[in-house]
């Protein structure tokens, strides 16, 4: 059985609206501390990205995780 094991970094922002707005990197690098991590996506708060309809993307951040994913083909 053969397995594929991915790993991402995920960024999770609260938008305009109020709702979380995720971001995902895939195969990030292992082992950042949480300085790191909130100074990266506070640089992407203060970049100011808006949605087509001219709304915040990123206005806060919620938290950060790695998230990892093992699938096992069978056929």
């Amino acid at each position: 059985m053969k397995m594929k094991r991915t790993k991402n970094l995920v960024l999770k922002f609260k938008n305009a609206k109020g709702k979380l707005t995720n971001y995902t990197i895939r195969s990030p690098k292992e082992g950042l501390s949480e300085q790191v991590v909130r100074q990266a996506m506070e640089k992407i708060v203060k970049a100011n990205i808006s949605s087509s309809e001219g709304q915040a993307v990123f206005l806060g951040t919620e938290g950060a995780q790695y998230t990892e994913r093992i699938v096992s083909k069978i056929f």
